[in-house]
């Protein structure tokens, strides 16, 4: 037990003095920046699958699984502060509070797989929930929490994320020349 703790430590010492180091690298060379750190997050066992375009620095990774349960694909985006999230023990306290078992039973959890898919775009301070993809050029929004599959070419935003656009109709409004408002 001993031997599993220290390791555990060190695991942590490594973690956040290799994020110091990526610091430096994101204030440098954006390009430097993201080559380090998606090698980095290949190490700690996300899946990344081509080259995200940009991982923000905050965000935050759910560790479940040893970080196996993300999988970021080429070109995708996530933007600051955003949570990846891969397990909710909210079903545990469900239970315990529906008298359906005890405090002192064992604690359990759902876990699942997160996807950004290829050209997705994440906003700053999204949630995403465990058993979630977000498809192939999809855009949420910032603040977003998604709770359930986001579509290929399609927009979501709020809490929980809904449809509200379609990425060609964005696109088409901005260049029709109302690319100095929403237009969604």
């Amino acid at each position: 037990m001993e031997v599993r703790n220290m390791a555990r430590l060190l695991f942590k010492i490594w973690y956040i003095l290799y994020k110091k180091y990526l610091y430096i690298w994101f204030n440098l060379n954006h390009k430097k920046y993201m080559k380090r750190y998606n090698n980095f997050l290949k190490k700690i066992g996300v899946k990344i699958i081509g080259e995200p375009r940009y991982i923000s620095l905050n965000v935050i990774l759910d560790s479940t699984d040893k970080f196996s349960l993300i999988e970021l694909h080429d070109n995708c985006v996530v933007t600051g502060k955003t949570h990846i999230l891969t397990h909710d023990y909210s079903i545990w306290h469900a239970a315990v509070g529906i008298g359906k078992i005890k405090k002192s039973d064992k604690e359990f959890k759902r876990k699942g797989k997160v996807v950004v898919g290829e050209n997705a775009f994440v906003g700053a301070g999204c949630i995403l929930l465990p058993n979630v993809r977000i498809g192939k050029n999809a855009i949420v929004g910032a603040g977003s929490v998604v709770t359930k599959n986001v579509p290929e070419n399609t927009i979501v935003a709020g809490n929980p994320a809904r449809s509200i656009s379609k990425i060609d109709r964005y696109v088409r409004k901005y260049f029709e020349g109302k690319n100095d408002q929403f237009i969604f």
